[in-house]
């Protein structure tokens, strides 16, 4: 049982001593003249979209809500391809580590 606690304690540590880095899903190759939606979190509780949500607005950014079946997701919406990564690195300081981007020009 102690070897077992131990192993999760070690990594536990390892994984919040990783440097911030924001995991990419969906579409690769933004760096066009296209506009891209990105989606932050698909919430099944309001509260932790609505605390989302709340984030990215006090951030300077402008949220949406996308509702899908008992989720609700979290997106920006009509991102420029030259404004992703800044979008990008904003989202990480506050704190997200996954982002679905796709294209809204398809």
């Amino acid at each position: 049982m102690k070897k077992i606690s131990l192993a999760l304690l070690l990594i536990l540590q390892t994984a919040i001593c990783f440097p911030q880095q924001i995991s990419f899903k969906g579409e690769k190759t933004w760096l066009d003249g296209n506009l891209y939606r990105i989606q932050v979190g698909a919430y099944t509780n309001p509260a932790n979209a609505q605390r989302a949500f709340t984030l990215l607005k006090n951030g300077g950014l402008n949220p949406q809500y996308g509702e899908d079946r008992r989720l609700r997701r979290v997106m920006l919406n009509r991102v420029k391809a030259r404004d992703i990564p800044a979008v990008i690195d904003k989202l990480k300081v506050m704190g997200f580590r996954e982002v679905w981007i796709t294209s809204e020009n398809g």
